[in-house]
């Protein structure tokens, strides 16, 4: 065969190719081809999805993008909503608490009975206006003065001393709260020493 091909003999070559060459070569060599057409379709089939990708990028980032805005509004009306409820919330606790507040300072400034608030040490935090109508002691005379020390000794009569030192009988309560104590005490007109 190769002594055609030197010759120039392209026809007796390819006889002789087709007379004496390995049949099996012809059959490798077409399974090959098959294999090989099999595998470019493959690949122009891949290449064809991926240049489609880009189209469903450029129609599917829009939709995203809007579905993310809706939902950033969504949450933000949502979160405004819960804002306004709770501001409406503590402006209605604020307006019942000044109003519970009032009602209590109206009720300790035209009570005749002093109210003493002490801290956890007993000495007084708060006095009312009646203090110093029913005691003699001035606006802020009691404060930080220990309530015990304002007591009597125990005797059969409880009795309290006011602002000009004498001894008045006095009938009292506490109550204690929120660490600290309530004390109300109904003075009595009549002095003793």
């Amino acid at each position: 065969m190769f002594a055609a091909i030197d010759a120039g003999d392209t026809a007796r070559a390819t006889a002789l190719d087709g007379d004496e060459v390995d049949p099996t070569f012809d059959e490798i060599q077409t399974s090959i081809f098959a294999a090989a057409d099999e595998r470019r379709a493959s690949a122009t089939r891949h290449l064809n999805a991926l240049s489609n990708l880009p189209i469903r990028v450029v129609i599917a980032t829009p939709i995203v993008f809007a579905l993310g805005l809706g939902l950033v509004i969504f949450f933000w009306t949502v979160l405004r909503s819960y804002q306004a409820q709770a501001k409406a919330a503590v402006t209605h606790e604020a307006a019942a608490m000044r109003h519970n507040e009032q009602r209590f300072r109206l009720l300790i400034q035209n009570t005749s009975d002093v109210v003493l608030i002490c801290g956890r040490a007993g000495a007084v935090a708060y006095q009312s206006p009646a203090a110093q109508t029913a005691w003699g002691y001035g606006g802020t005379e009691l404060l930080a003065q220990k309530l015990i020390a304002l007591s009597h000794p125990p005797t059969s009569r409880p009795r309290m001393i006011c602002g000009n030192r004498c001894w008045k009988g006095r009938q009292s309560r506490g109550t204690p709260n929120c660490g600290c104590a309530t004390a109300t005490v109904r003075g009595a007109t009549s002095r003793s020493s």
